[in-house]
This record gives structure tokens, C-alpha cells and sequence, in this order.
């Protein structure tokens, strides 16, 4: 498994990795982790409970990890091979990955993202229990720095779902158009 996450992060994401660290997503993801991290303690958000706070990120987090793969899935058995092909062969520039891998890029690193929020949901709740806060006027930096990276893998994680969803729009809408185009009138 450490392999493979290894080999589709060096193949996949970093030949993406200034599209991904400059996105707006990432830099307000970071953004927010931050403040909550600094000033978390000063929000209604710090009294909540762990428990609470991590099963709705779990239940969450599993209903758009599996809208990713099925949208994954989607991206995989396009229904028509010709519209598959003109994915394949479109590149901004040549030494970019085409549109087709981009398409299956979005659909895996949204699951890869969510996948990792739910891994770190369940290693907050287990690093601090069910009945702690969120942010407990004595919380460690340690537990600052963990509710921020978790702050940050649920931001994210929200805007690639977006990004997810949007770009499902837009391949139905490009598909729709291209359907237009080759299908005859009768006479």
C-alpha cells in the first residue's frame, strides 16, 4: 500500500504539484488551518467536543469519498470511445498530461484527500478521546498543530469535492456537445 500511495504521488501529483500547492483551495485551506490553529481557542468551534467534531467529518468525508470514486469510476468507462480518444489526445501543451489524465486526476486526489481526512478524524479522536474539546484552554501546540492539519484536510478536502462536482458538470456538458455534433437528423 506505502508503495503504491509512493508511486501514484511521484506519477500522479507531483507532475501537478505547482497546480496544487498555488490553487486557491490549498493556500485558503492553509490559511484557515493556521488561524484555527493560533486563534482556534477564541471560536465557539473550540468548546465543541472531539467526538462530535470527527463523526461529522467521518460521515462526510466517507459520502464524498465515495462520490469520487464512482465519479472515478465514471471518468474510467467513458460510454464512448471516440469521446474517451479526444480526451486522451487534447493537451494544453504537449509536455502536459493530457485531459483525460487531468480528468481522472481530479476524481483520484479528491478520494486521496478524503481518504486521508477520515485517517486523521479517527487519529485525532484517538490521540484525544471522545469528551475532550476541540481546543481546551491547556491543549498542547501539539494539539493545536494536529486540529490544524485536521482544519486543513477538511477545508481542502470540501474544495476538491467542489472542484469534483464541477468538473462532472463540465465533462457532461462537453460530452452533450459532442453528442450533438455527430449524431444525423433523420430526413
Amino acid at each position: 500500500m506505502i508503495g503504491a500511495i509512493f508511486q501514484y504521488l511521484w506519477e500522479e501529483a507531483k507532475p501537478r504539484f505547482l497546480m496544487i500547492v498555488r490553487s486557491s483551495d490549498f493556500i485558503l485551506s492553509i490559511l484557515l488551518a493556521v488561524a484555527v490553529g493560533v486563534w482556534g481557542q477564541k471560536l465557539g468551534f473550540a468548546d465543541a467536543r472531539i467526538v462530535d467534531v470527527t463523526t461529522a467529518l467521518l460521515t462526510y468525508s466517507a459520502i464524498a469519498f465515495g462520490f469520487c470514486l464512482s465519479g472515478l469510476t465514471l471518468a474510467l468507462v467513458l460510454p464512448d470511445t471516440d469521446f474517451a480518444r479526444h480526451l486522451a489526445g487534447s493537451h494544453v501543451r504537449q509536455d502536459l498530461p493530457s485531459a483525460y489524465s487531468n480528468l481522472m486526476f481530479i476524481f483520484s486526489w479528491a478520494a486521496l484527500i478524503h481518504w486521508l481526512d477520515i485517517v486523521a478524524a479517527i487519529a485525532i479522536f484517538a490521540y484525544s478521546g471522545s469528551d475532550q474539546k476541540v481546543l481546551p484552554l491547556h491543549a498542547s501546540y501539539l494539539h493545536h498543530a494536529a486540529i490544524g492539519f485536521l482544519i486543513f484536510l477538511s477545508v481542502y478536502a470540501m474544495c476538491r469535492f467542489l472542484v469534483a462536482l464541477i468538473t462532472l458538470s463540465q465533462v457532461g456538458r462537453l460530452y452533450i456537445a459532442r453528442l450533438a455534433t455527430t449524431t444525423t437528423k433523420p430526413a
